[in-house]
């Protein structure tokens, strides 16, 4: 399977204002500090996303956040362990957010 788009994040990001909107697949590396990111505005029902963390730097943490009115798994927040991925996808005004592990 390949996909369209991939997008890379080392550091905090708001996917609207980075221009990460419409891509499929997103590497997350947070080997050289904790990241934030910031779901973006969904693009309707069925929107989706696949978030890889590829670091295994137990010390940081990636919390994903999301735009206002919006929620992750019914919350405001939700940190993603290390060696995980999930496909996410939007539905009613919440990020449906399953999490699965892996190994290299």
């Amino acid at each position: 399977m390949s996909y369209y788009s991939t997008g890379y994040i080392n550091s905090n990001n708001d996917m609207n204002a980075t221009g990460f909107v419409g891509y499929q697949l997103m590497i997350v590396d947070a080997s050289s500090g904790s990241i934030s990111i910031i779901l973006p505005t969904s693009g309707g029902d069925g929107t989706s996303y696949i978030f890889i963390r590829i670091d295994s730097s137990s010390s940081n943490t990636v919390t994903f956040t999301c735009q206002s009115g919006d929620t992750i798994n019914n919350a405001t927040s939700i940190i993603m362990p290390i060696n995980r991925y999930s496909e996410i996808y939007y539905w009613g005004n919440n990020w449906i957010f399953p999490e699965y592990t892996f190994t290299f």
